[in-house]
């Protein structure tokens, strides 16, 4: 899906300038007013820009949230993309940065109003649900490709499973304890934190090349 209209990608610098205001002042307004409050003419006048100038790049207020959704969904994936640079040489190397990793998610989505808004309120927009999911199947292909020197070759088909619904298990449970109240907050990410080890162990462990089960 395009997120920026396809004829009208910013080349120039001050193109790309316009869309970076545009976006920036987006996120003010998400931070302050939430996603559903974000409106255009609003939007035009935070940014320093016209309406038409927003409509050349974006098809409406969905597409400027789309756009600030796939910059998070990117930052995610970097992150990812960086623990995996070096692939672990362990099953418990692995394992620890898997952990390592829903934090970073965690302490992203406690820290950051606006993407907390945007994915908040995810679940009634089915553009932004397809982008997540497409986002997922990208995050399982990228740890299974970092790791698969791990597994039996066999069981390749049912490592890839494992991390599908793990990640996905560890996407709600962040989503869950960041929406709790904060004195709660971190007693539920702990507690997320040991059901997905244990998630890990029946589903991850028994896959493993022998040498590697410990």
């Amino acid at each position: 899906m395009e997120i920026l209209k396809k004829s009208r990608e910013p080349k120039q610098a001050r193109s790309r300038e316009r869309v970076e205001r545009v976006l920036a002042a987006a996120s003010a307004l998400i931070a302050e007013k939430g996603c559903a409050g974000l409106k255009v003419g609003e939007l035009a006048e935070a940014a320093d820009v016209t309406v038409s100038s927003i409509y050349q790049y974006f098809d409406n207020k969905a597409g400027v949230i789309m756009a600030l959704a796939q910059r998070h969904l990117d930052a995610n994936r970097q992150a990812l993309e960086e623990a995996f640079a070096t692939p672990p040489r362990t099953a418990e190397e692995l394992a620890e940065t898997t952990t390592r990793l829903i934090e970073f998610y965690y302490d992203l989505y406690r820290n950051d109003p606006v993407v907390r808004d945007i994915w908040t309120g995810a679940a009634s927009d089915k553009a932004l649900v397809d982008l997540e999911a497409r986002d997922t199947e990208m995050s399982v292909a990228l740890v299974f490709e970092g790791s698969k020197h791990l597994f039996q070759p066999r069981h390749h088909g049912a490592v890839r499973r494992a991390l599908l619904l793990i990640i996905q298990f560890a996407d709600v449970a962040v989503e869950t304890a960041v929406a709790a109240d904060p004195k709660e907050s971190r007693k539920m990410m702990d507690e997320a934190q040991s059901m997905l080890s244990a998630c890990w162990d029946a589903a991850i462990t028994p896959l493993l090349l022998r040498s590697d089960r410990g």
